[in-house]
């Protein structure tokens, strides 16, 4: 039951409907579920609810849901909330995780971080 939810949400997603998968995935106990609740939070301007989802306070030691993925979609929220600290410890990690994640050196250009990354190479090694 809860895979269809999350394909039905995907759908509704895919189709710019965010407050329909909102709705469907409200309440969800599978950790795939929540980077995409966290995804239509985030489309709705629900800053606070996606980041809770993606880093609960009451275990710092979780993985954030979908990798790199999971920790572009934080380095986000912290940017748009104006935490540029923590923005950029996860857009690294999200780079450290998937090297070809274009988007979060995109991000990184506009924090003004562009030059330590434009002479990166395949292993990683301007990511730390």
């Amino acid at each position: 039951m809860q895979t269809n939810l999350q394909l039905l949400a995907g759908c509704y997603l895919h189709n710019n409907q965010a407050y329909t998968a909102y709705h469907v995935l409200k309440g969800t106990q599978m950790a795939p579920s929540w980077y995409l609740f966290a995804i239509s939070c985030f489309q709705m301007d629900l800053l606070s609810e996606a980041e809770a989802l993606l880093s609960p306070v009451t275990d710092p030691t979780a993985e954030v849901p979908n990798g790199a993925a999971g920790h572009y979609l934080l380095g986000l929220i912290y940017r748009y909330t104006d935490r540029r600290k923590s923005a950029v410890h996860h857009f690294k990690q999200a780079l450290s995780i998937d090297p070809l994640l274009w988007a979060a050196y995109e991000e990184l250009c506009l924090l003004g971080l562009y030059e330590k990354y434009l002479n990166c190479s395949s292993s990683g090694e301007a990511l730390h």
